[in-house]
């Protein structure tokens, strides 16, 4: 890999040297006062300028116990510039960045800028601690995109048409990116930088799809950590990745980088929107995700036009957690380490046909990888390999997959030709499968009759059981269980627990009782915290209800978590709606069980003699860091939300 090399080279001598006779100034000197009210942005800018005056120098933030509250950007838009905080942080003031969402004016806490005519060269960043206070800029913004409508994509640091600039012993806290070497960033190192508390990725070279727009980065002994979303408990917002090299870099190279304690997933080399353009030469050396998203490293390029090259993982960890290499990359070496499962070829969790089926599966036929070289290495899960021929939109190709001496603790799948799977020692302790395309794909249009509409009773009980989730009392023995099925007769699902509904009722209300047999509780995931929280990626339970006096399509919807977490709303009002539902849940050893007593208040009134209920009743199961769904009624076209499609719930005992 001579090109990383000679990035190594290159950084190495080109690393800024700060000169011991550089002028300081300090930005106390001009004003700044570090007691937390007063704005510093003017003393700061005006120690820049002094600094630009004389040619260069070190602009010192003194240390302080508190923090030099800012309102704008620190703009390094000239060379020889050196920001030193040993012991000193800036924090943005809560509403400084709202309505600056465009690219000139978008508030980033610190800005080196120069031009493309005229990049600024030799500056760094040293010691400080930076508090970007996103959260505090978009108040209860939920999804990313919101926020940055609202305060645009603040970032810790942003690099723009610079060269030789150097990071170093710096903490970014609370940002949206921590720091991005943008388009025109070249010979630049961070070191010893972590970010922490992000709202969306924590590191990234993204030259806005220009090939070599950013060049010859190195990370050294940099942290993405303690970022957890809304759902594991974190502030509002959904956590993505620690890293992200894209849209034309070339020549990066990360060293003893860690992404941890984060529900963010971890490294990620790929082309990221339009364009033509070329992204490779990226070269990991024992990089490690340690608790965080199920997707630890991910290698995957595109069609033709955007392809991703000479990319080597060496002596890189994941343990329990996911390597990807998908979509026709190129040249691609794994050499030692451990992960939980490999994907070579594929979407990790493509399997899960609910969630993928607008997805173009013929994307999955044309672009399996290309060379890919996997030694050393151990696979704690199971493997799959997409061995099928591929074409990129311009040129048929074969793919090649070398394995050495590679151990496979689960079950190894080989789609298509095993041929084009080359094995040099080591074994695979499950099963190997070799399969077609459409076999291992399971396309729901292919395998599934649509099933006929299902009936089940919910007979009147003489006592009403006790909501605890313990499913010990006599109102249950009348009960018939139904199995709640997974239609979809996937390979790899096939063994998992089986999911079974009770319903009772009495004067109160509708009673329902779920049992979910799971071989692997030690993994059930219950993450969601709160009434009406983010439930979708937790192990839980949904019911959907409609009632004959409802609107044509009107439902109602509750999803409870293993953990007794509550979600309810309806077809209009969502989660603005909520329910006098009881709800428990209990763990046991090889199941969770649900208990529920839905009021009739909340169905629109006690039902009447011969009526009965449209209804579906899903399982949700994400042990094993993808989303599988079973559904009592299912045709074949997602029909859980479609009242049409909703089984029947014949309410018996009732008097005229």
């Amino acid at each position: 890999m001579s090109q990383i090399k000679l990035l190594l080279v290159t950084v190495a001598v080109c690393l800024v040297v700060e000169s011991a006779g550089a002028a300081v100034y300090k930005i106390t000197d001009y004003g700044a006062r570090a007691d937390g009210t007063t704005d510093c942005s003017p003393a700061i800018s005006a120690a820049i300028a002094a600094a630009t005056a004389g040619g260069g120098g070190q602009i010192l933030l003194p240390p302080a116990a508190k923090p030099y509250l800012i309102t704008d950007s620190i703009r390094l838009e000239t060379g020889n510039l050196h920001v030193a905080g040993s012991g000193a942080t800036v924090y943005l003031k809560d509403d400084s960045a709202p309505g600056r969402t465009g690219a000139d004016d978008m508030l980033h806490i610190i800005r080196i800028q120069g031009t493309p005519g005229a990049p600024v060269e030799n500056v760094s960043v040293s010691g400080l601690k930076i508090d970007a206070n996103y959260w505090g800029q978009i108040g209860g913004a939920g999804s990313w995109q919101a926020a940055a409508k609202l305060a645009g994509n603040t970032r810790g640091i942003k690099i723009n048409h610079a060269r030789r600039v150097t990071i170093s012993d710096v903490s970014i806290h609370r940002p949206f990116v921590g720091m991005t070497f943008g388009l025109g960033a070249h010979d630049c190192e961070a070191r010893n930088v972590t970010v922490t508390g992000f709202h969306h990725d924590g590191f990234g070279v993204t030259p806005e799809h220009v090939e070599r727009g950013a060049s010859n980065i190195v990370f050294r002994n940099c942290v993405a950590a303690d970022s957890l979303s809304a759902n594991d408990g974190g502030p509002s917002g959904g956590r993505i990745k620690g890293w992200e090299i894209e849209e034309g870099a070339q020549d990066v190279k990360l060293i003893e980088c860690e992404v941890r304690n984060t529900s963010a997933n971890g490294f990620y080399v790929r082309p990221h929107g339009g364009g033509r353009f070329a992204t490779g030469n990226v070269e990991l050396v024992r990089c490690r995700t340690v608790e965080a998203g199920p997707e630890a490293f991910s290698v995957a390029g595109h069609t033709y036009g955007q392809p991703v090259r000479n990319v080597r993982l060496i002596d890189c960890r994941a343990d329990d957690r996911n390597l990807t290499v998908r979509l026709n990359p190129d040249d691609v070496t794994v050499k030692g380490g451990t992960f939980g499962t490999m994907t070579i070829g594929f979407y990790a969790d493509y399997e899960d046909e609910h969630h993928y089926r607008d997805k173009n599966t013929e994307m999955f036929g044309k672009l399996p990888a290309r060379r890919v070289v996997v030694e050393d290495v151990t696979i704690t899960g199971e493997a799959r390999i997409n061995a099928t021929p591929g074409h990129d939109g311009a040129a048929d190709y074969l793919t090649d997959v070398t394995l050495k001496n590679v151990t496979v603790q689960g079950d190894m799948y080989i789609v298509g030709d095993p041929a084009r799977v080359k094995r040099q020692g080591g074994q695979t302790n499950g099963t190997t499968h070799v399969v077609t395309m459409d076999e291992y794909l399971r396309q729901i249009e292919h395998v599934n009759e649509i099933i006929g509409l299902s009936t089940m009773s919910a007979p009147r009980c003489r006592q009403s059981p006790t909501i605890d989730g313990l499913a010990g009392d006599a109102a249950w023995e009348s009960a018939v269980p139904q199995e709640i099925l997974y239609h979809c007769r996937n390979l790899r699902i096939r063994d998992a627990g089986r999911s079974f509904v009770r319903l009772c009722h009495d004067e109160h209300g509708l009673n329902l009782l779920l049992e979910c047999l799971e071989p692997n509780m030690a993994a059930v995931r219950t993450r969601a915290k709160g009434r009406d929280g983010e439930l979708w990626y937790d192990d839980c339970i949904e019911v959907f209800i409609h009632r004959d006096a409802d609107a044509d399509g009107y439902f109602r919807q509750w999803m409870v978590s293993a953990a007794g977490v509550l979600y309810d709303g309806d077809k209009e009002a969502e989660e603005k709606w909520d329910s006098a539902a009881k709800v428990a849940a209990a763990k046991l050893d090889d199941r969770y069980v649900v208990e529920m007593a839905i009021p009739w208040s909340d169905l629109g009134g006690s039902p009447k003699a011969g009526e009965t209920l449209r209804a579906n009743f899903i399982r949700n199961r994400t042990t094993d860091n993808s989303r599988w769904l079973w559904s009592w009624q299912y045709d074949a076209t997602i029909a859980f939300r479609d009242v049409a499609k909703m089984g029947t719930v014949v309410i018996e005992g009732l008097q005229d």
